[in-house]
């Protein structure tokens, strides 16, 4: 059988109309047609095809990554592209590009932390790439632990200047995206140093090249690429050593903070000092949403294929091999994964909710008080979330290139450069095990503020009477998630915190869960086939982590045996009536073949020969007789030892 038909007859199987689910996931027919829009002209431009990216070198790679960025950035300028139009297209290129950091994180914190004036003189020239920036904050010697870092910037009151400085070699900034030969300037984070005593950690403009030449600026003892990775590496992630690197005292960024002509620090009033990590929460919740899309990306591919590659013979028809897909196994490790991959959808969305509102408050707000519980719930819910959704999506990709057998080992499955590509968000902006600290700190302190009102939190036991109230009841497993946070709250909140590290990892990924699942529990309320195959899909995602989490309820007594195998009668029964639905599910995201670049994945299924034409791309492949074969085989074949 084709395996064109295959993904055919998969499609007239669904229970929905996938063209609504798209719009729904891009948050309107509107918000689609126009996405469609600008990927089609990334689409047009052939600069922009990805096929031979895996037979590329560093530097290769590294080259074409900066005629993208640049063919991106005079498109950007010459249609005068809104933010959300320019992101379109940068996440159809789909190429870890050097300008990726001046637009995602310089950018934004030039925009979020300049004062009027600076904001006037530099946010113009970096839209229009006139400068091109980084962010400078992780060094050498420490990344998660922020205040550790060594980068000083002490002020000179003689020639109102501030000297930047890397007192040592762990002080230098390091992984810093677009520095290592891309940027000119950049913003550093450095400790402020005023008349010998340290003040914290503040924000600097900092020039770094000529805008003439690029070469170095005096100050700069040196900057570069800090050498080939595991993966992202079109990008130039940099390092720079600073020797004394003097920039003007109006170069501190001075919405929330500057230093006088006579070196006193200037704070608004009120204001925590997580202002400055706004960028670094920024990125955070940009994550989440990028841990969605990249987990649909390889459950699409998973899926696809799945559907297509058949396996021994059926018993009911022994001439037709069975499909990957029929198999439970198969759906049981993919179908939660693209449940998941919905999950992050919708919690995506409620975090840029709450980002916005917190910088709206922070901007315009006149309450303080108001302003630094938004500061510290977003801080919170964002770090936790961060670090929940990458290391759900990193485990998700290598369970579905597991999926895919023998051929999504090859790069031409795209699933190895997916992984490699996004895995080093489990460590960027935060190490996922240290962020798990920053949701307990704020999770003991919030319990601690309730206890002292008198409000109680009472925990009580899971009440469900049969099978079906796990599905028809929404509020039994939302409750049992809040449930095992409370506990584990109530239990820790007391303790020694080196002595509980454990359980506060266990405690941040049992809080994410929660606002996931809450998050789509919100969002699953549809009328028609789309709400109907929504809720089994949300009912998928909770009851399928209760049951791998079952021994956490059931060591309290919270749940018992029997409702426990309620759940897993409930989730295989879920993975039945979601079969028909699963290629549709996928197609929903609207993922192009050139966004997936796998041949596994392809829309029309035409897998096997998409596999053998590529191989033909293969530089070993353009000639018969390899080179090398006289100097090295055919001595030793023609031997006559």
């Amino acid at each position: 059988m084709s395996t064109k038909k295959d993904l055919e007859d998969e499609r007239k199987k669904a229970s929905f109309n996938v063209q609504e689910m798209t719009y729904l996931l891009d948050g309107g027919k509107q918000n689609s047609e126009e996405k469609q829009k600008f990927k089609d002209l990334v689409h047009k431009e052939k600069a922009f095809s990805k096929r031979d990216i895996i037979f590329l070198g560093r530097s290769d790679r590294y080259k074409r990554a900066l005629e993208r960025s640049q063919i991106l950035a005079e498109t950007v300028n010459k249609m005068k592209l809104s933010d959300e139009e320019r992101t379109i297209m940068f996440e159809e290129v789909d190429e870890d590009l050097p300008l990726t950091t001046h637009y995602y994180l310089f950018v934004p914190t030039l925009e979020n932390q300049c004062s009027e004036k600076q904001a006037k003189k530099w946010v113009p020239a970096a839209r229009a790439c006139k400068i091109i920036g980084c962010y400078a904050q992780t060094e050498l010697g420490h990344g998660s632990n922020v205040r550790g870092l060594e980068t000083t910037a002490t002020y000179d009151p003689k020639t109102q200047e501030f000297v930047i400085h890397s007192p040592t070699t762990t002080s230098v900034k390091w992984w810093v995206g677009g520095l290592g030969k891309t940027s000119n300037v950049c913003v550093v984070f450095a400790q402020l140093i005023l008349d010998g005593k340290n003040q914290g950690l503040y924000s600097f403009f900092v020039p770094l090249r000529s805008l003439e030449d690029h070469s170095k600026l005096p100050g700069i003892e040196f900057i570069g690429d800090i050498g080939p990775k595991f993966g992202f590496n079109a990008m130039d992630n940099g390092c720079v050593k600073f020797n004394q690197c003097r920039i003007p005292r109006t170069n501190m960024l001075a919405r929330f903070a500057k230093v006088n002509k006579k070196g006193q620090l200037i704070q608004r009033s009120g204001v925590s000092s997580r202002v400055n990590y706004g960028t670094m929460v920024l990125m955070r919740a940009n994550f989440v949403a990028t841990a969605g899309v990249t987990l649909a990306k390889a459950c699409t591919i998973a899926t696809r294929y799945s559907a297509v590659r058949r396996q021994f013979n059926n018993s009911q028809n022994s001439h037709q091999e069975v499909q990957v897909i029929d198999y439970q196994t198969q759906q049981h490790r993919i179908f939660p994964l693209i449940a998941a991959s919905y999950a992050l959808y919708f919690v995506a969305g409620t975090m840029n909710e709450m980002y916005n509102d917190m910088m709206d408050e922070l901007k315009n707000g006149k309450d303080v008080n108001v302003m630094n519980q938004k500061l510290a719930l977003v801080h919170a819910i964002s770090s936790g979330l961060k670090s929940l959704s990458t290391n759900m999506t990193s485990d998700g990709i290598e369970e579905c290139r597991k999926c895919c057998g023998g051929h999504g080992y090859s790069q031409m499955s795209g699933l190895p450069y997916l992984y490699a590509t996004f895995v080093h968000r489990n460590t960027a902006e935060g190490d996922n095990m240290i962020l798990t600290q920053q949701v307990a700190r704020y999770l003991f302190k919030s319990f601690k503020s309730q206890a002292s009102t008198g409000q109680e939190n009472k925990i009580n036991k899971c009440n469900v009477s049969c099978e079906d109230d796990w599905v028809q009841n929404k509020g039994h497993y939302v409750s049992a998630y809040k449930h095992r946070v409370l506990r584990l709250v109530k239990e820790n909140h007391n303790k020694p915190f080196d002595e509980i590290l454990i359980d506060i990892a266990q405690l941040s990924r049992a809080h994410g869960m929660c606002v996931m699942v809450e998050s789509f529990v919100k969002n699953c309320n549809h009328q028609g086939p789309i709400g109907v195959v929504l809720q089994k899909l949300c009912n998928l995602f909770a009851l399928h982590h209760l049951e791998q989490d079952a021994a956490h309820y059931l060591e309290d007594g919270y749940m018992s045996g029997q409702q426990l195998q309620w759940i897993r009668n409930s989730v295989r029964k879920l993975l039945l009536e979601l079969r028909p639905d699963a290629v549709a599910l996928v197609d929903a995201f609207n993922f192009s073949d050139h966004y997936l670049n796998s041949a596994l994945g392809k829309y029309d299924g035409d897998v096997y020969q998409a596999l053998f034409d590529w191989i033909k791309e293969e530089p070993l492949n353009k000639s018969d007789v390899v080179d090398g074969y006289s100097q090295h085989l055919k001595p030793l074949i023609h031997s006559k030892l």
